[in-house]
Order: structure tokens, then C-alpha cells, then sequence
């Protein structure tokens, strides 16, 4: 998925919102493509989805946005070199949960991330803090997209993986192993919100989950998501596959 500009032909241009979120979502745009990441414009039903939102939840949406793009920008400042982009995402990880104040049950947790991993860190609400730059470039939505909807509005996948999921997800939560397996084989899933501009599906393998702790208490509260994924449709091409 990544390609220089030379290759792709991909000439980034900056996007201008207006309105309460303007300088926090422009940052970031500028920040992806630095990383050679396209981001469509939010959906205009998640900016009037935002401003019916508490100003808590506003802020905490704002800050996480401002957030990622310090972690993003941090890590593609002059003279920092990574010998390969495994190293650059497993840096920003790091960055991740130290931003967050995080720390690892597992003393090697990044032994668990691959070249091209998609690589996510949630909270136990199952609310998303960290994605890396894979995740963007596989994604239709914009950030802003995937913050004020649910996850049951944006994709679907078999009924039986998401169960699986969710039930794996409670027990890294609760104790036990510090590294938990997927082991769910591989399945589709289709991005469904319906106003996106263009709609993708996706060929996924789920592979790791790691609990992470609060640092300062100990107690499990997030847990860092590992998946190889890869585009098979997109736009109305996605709709005539099937999920079971």
C-alpha cells in the first residue's frame, strides 16, 4: 500500500474544514501525507454527529486527534531513521502508550508486530486511541469518521468473528496470559457507513491481542490489536460480496 509519490502518482492535496474542528483535522491531514497516507474528508453527518456530543466527549475526541498527530509528526522529523518501517511503527507504538500512560503486561510486546501489520491500541470501552499509518491507508474513513460512530455503523463482519472477538477481548482484560492469539482463521469485512464517498472491503487475519496496563495502577485497562489486511473491493464492487 505504500508508494512514493513517483510510483502511485499520488499528489496529496491539503483539505480545508471549517468549523470548531478545523485546526485539529487539517494538522492531521498534513501529517498523513507526510507519511504518503490519502484521508478523505469526513462525512458532513459526523460533523453535525460531533456537535450534538457533550463537550467532554468533544475534547477527549480533540485531544486524541492532536495527539496522534504529535506522534506522527514526532517520529518523521529530520534526521530520525528507522532501518525499516517495522521499526518506525513499533517507535510510534511506544510513543502511543507512553502518551496514553500505558505500559505492557508483556516485556517483549512489540515482538508481536509485523512489517505490514495493521497495528490498533483501544481502551476496555472498546474506544479506539491509536491506530498507525497502515490502518489509514487501508481505511476510506477519516479519523473524525471513525470517532463519533460506532463500529457497528461502519463495518461488518461474520457474526461468529465479532462474538469471538469480543469474548477474547474480556478475557486479555481480565488476567491470564500476557499475549492472547486470535486464532480465528481469516474472513471478510466491509466498511458500511452510508455516507462515505467510497466503500472498501477487506480480506483480514487476526493475529495478536496484548493486554496493557495502566501504569500507574497496574490494572488492565486497554489492549494493543495486531492484523494483517489487505483491499479486495471497492466502491460498488464491494457490495456484491457476501458475508456470512
Amino acid at each position: 500500500m505504500r508508494h512514493s509519490q513517483a510510483q502511485s502518482g499520488f499528489e496529496p492535496r491539503p483539505l480545508v474544514y471549517s468549523g470548531w474542528l478545523s485546526e485539529s483535522l487539517n494538522e492531521l491531514n498534513e501529517a498523513l501525507i507526510k507519511n504518503q497516507v490519502h484521508t478523505n474528508a469526513p462525512a458532513g453527518i459526523s460533523f453535525e454527529r460531533f456537535s450534538l456530543l457533550d463537550a467532554s466527549k468533544q475534547d477527549f475526541i480533540v485531544e486524541n486527534i492532536r495527539k496522534y498527530t504529535r506522534i506522527l509528526n514526532e517520529e518523521a522529523e529530520p534526521g530520525v531513521h528507522f532501518k525499516s518501517r517495522r521499526d518506525l511503527e513499533i517507535a510510534r507504538a511506544e510513543k502511543s502508550m507512553r502518551t496514553f500512560g500505558l505500559r505492557a503486561c508483556k516485556a517483549d510486546v512489540f515482538s508481536v508486530i509485523a512489517e505490514d501489520d495493521v497495528v490498533e491500541i483501544y481502551t476496555g470501552a472498546g474506544v479506539q486511541i491509536y491506530r498507525n499509518a497502515r490502518f489509514c491507508q487501508l481505511s476510506s474513513y477519516n479519523l473524525l469518521d471513525l470517532s463519533v460512530h460506532s463500529w457497528e455503523e461502519l463495518y461488518v463482519k461474520p457474526q461468529n468473528i465479532g462474538a469471538a472477538i469480543l469474548a477474547l477481548i474480556q478475557q486479555a482484560l481480565t488476567g491470564g496470559d500476557e499475549t492472547f492469539a486470535y486464532n480465528l482463521g481469516e474472513f471478510v469485512q466491509r466498511e458500511t457507513f452510508a455516507f462515505a464517498k467510497s466503500r472498501r472491503m477487506f480480506h483480514v487475519r487476526p493475529k495478536f491481542i496484548v493486554p496493557l496496563m495502566d501504569e500507574t495502577s497496574g490494572e488492565r485497562i486497554a489492549f494493543l490489536s495486531t492484523y494483517a489486511a489487505n483491499i479486495i473491493a471497492e466502491g460498488s464492487e464491494s457490495s456484491r460480496i457476501d458475508i456470512l
